[in-house]
């Protein structure tokens, strides 16, 4: 499994952007350009050693809405592709998720989005938790891996 893209709302200096990476991806760019954002993006999504706080996280421009999420979408390998439920399964063999972040809005189930993962079916997000979303903490959908330079690039 390995992460394509990265779709990043209302997070920080990120409104609505799409980042697409490959298998390796550097970011370069001048102090405060938004690398470490964008990493912290990724690893509030996985919980690694951050997690969303509105005050600090929520862009300081105004905006839109009040939703705030990151969807990241994973290449599957075959094998992976086979084990995931059927409903999630895409011809591409790609599988997007949503974690929300910050959200006023409720699933099927009553409950507040915020801090859920949702997977997209057949090309539309649902109203339903992502069966795997416990697993997410634990590594089953990848890890972050990042190295940082002084010389102002990150490794993703």
């Amino acid at each position: 499994m390995r992460a394509i893209s990265i779709l990043i709302h209302n997070f920080r200096t990120f409104e609505h952007e799409e980042i697409c990476l490959l298998p390796y991806s550097l970011l370069l760019g001048a102090n405060n350009c938004g690398k470490t954002n964008l990493i912290d993006a990724i690893r509030v999504f996985y919980e690694k050693d951050i997690k969303y706080e509105e005050e600090r996280d929520f862009p300081k421009y105004p905006t839109d809405d009040k939703e705030a999420w990151i969807e990241i979408e994973y290449q599957l390998t075959q094998e992976e592709l086979d084990s995931l439920k059927e409903n999630y399964r895409t011809n591409s063999g790609t599988l997007r998720v949503r974690k929300y972040l910050c959200s006023t809005e409720r699933d099927e189930e009553g409950k507040s989005k915020s801090g859920i993962i949702y997977a997209y079916i057949n090309g539309v997000l649902s109203n339903t938790r992502f069966y795997g979303t416990k697993n997410v903490s634990q590594g089953k959908l990848g890890d972050i891996i990042y190295m940082y330079s002084s010389e102002s690039s990150l490794t993703l």
